[in-house]
């Protein structure tokens, strides 16, 4: 059995999810939330309709839902209501969040390479003000590609590395300084 952790992101707040692949049907058996295994086994499917319809089952429990994925993440509905979920393979979530700085608005903010690899793209300039959570660069790693992004707004001080470079974890790709006062 094949143990995956999702980290999924839902209205702010992070949860780590533990799926191991289900011996008997194909499915799933959701092993832990958070990694402290307190959900025991719950078992889990998840089967495609057509389009972006699915059949999901929890246990005992079935729901109908409308998965999708766009620009802001995996969209859901399910009973007339929509969420926005941003999953990705849990390992990668917790590299990333370690390793970017996250200081506070007072002060500057080195945002650094969360893995080895060839910095793809730098999608900000220098001077130009950020948002919380905007793309800065993309570094690919592993044949995987991951978007470095703004830790707070502010402004882009200076841009470290150039496309093509190589990097290694932590080192500076972008710093960014806080936003001017009343901006």
């Amino acid at each position: 059995m094949a143990k995956i952790t999702w980290a999924v992101t839902l209205a702010g707040e992070t949860r780590e999810i533990t799926l191991d692949r289900s011996p008997d049907d194909g499915g799933f058996l959701l092993t832990a939330v958070n990694g402290d295994g307190s959900s025991g086994e719950l078992p889990v499917t998840l089967k495609h309709i057509h389009g972006d319809q699915y059949f999901v089952s929890l246990g005992d429990r079935c729901e109908h839902v409308s998965l999708r994925r766009d620009e802001k993440g995996i969209r859901t509905a399910l009973r007339g209501r929509e969420f926005v979920a941003d999953v990705e393979e849990a390992r990668l979530f917790r590299m990333k969040r370690d390793s970017a700085v996250q200081s506070g608005r007072e002060g500057p903010a080195d945002v650094v390479a969360p893995m080895p690899g060839l910095v793809l793209s730098i999608d900000v300039t220098e001077g130009q003000e950020v948002s919380p959570g905007e793309g800065l660069a993309v570094v690919e790693s592993m044949k995987m590609e991951n978007e470095i992004k703004s830790p707070h707004a502010g402004i882009v001080e200076s841009i470290v590395v150039e496309v093509g470079s190589v990097v290694d974890r932590g080192d500076t790709l972008v710093r960014i300084t806080a936003p001017p006062e009343g901006g």
